[in-house]
């Protein structure tokens, strides 16, 4: 995911995040506190991001990957996506049609799944 045309983020296997500040020519490794595989990650600007993966945690950063914060319990269930629309509202989802959403956002893990069923949705 890349935040502008300077700044990038990967995420996979073991907890590994990559990021590059040089538009993707050179990556650095990131320490994620998690083994889990990492499934996806956004970034509203250069400094503040949220990454969601397999142990159904939500990784929280607000200095561009130096330092990541763990929500812990957000679902009993891997989460696959996460998407912003500002800084505030957000959403998470994952398997078993679980949709996390938070109007406050890093908060993301305090709020509860809305329990639709994706077909649910006209």
């Amino acid at each position: 995911y890349f935040a502008n045309e300077k700044y990038g983020w990967v995420v996979g296997d073991e907890g590994t995040i990559a990021t590059t500040d040089d538009s993707g020519r050179h990556w650095t490794i990131q320490d994620s506190g998690s083994v889990a595989m990492l499934r996806d990650v956004f970034f509203k600007n250069s400094q503040e991001g949220w990454i969601v993966g397999e142990d159904a945690d939500v990784l929280y950063t607000k200095n561009g990957g130096k330092q990541w914060n763990r929500y812990t319990g957000v679902s009993e269930f891997p989460l696959n996506g996460v998407w912003f629309v500002d800084g505030e509202k957000g959403w998470a989802v994952g398997t078993y049609d679980r949709i996390f959403h938070t109007k406050t956002g890093v908060n993301l893990g305090r709020n509860r799944a809305i329990a639709l069923k994706v077909n649910a949705i006209e």
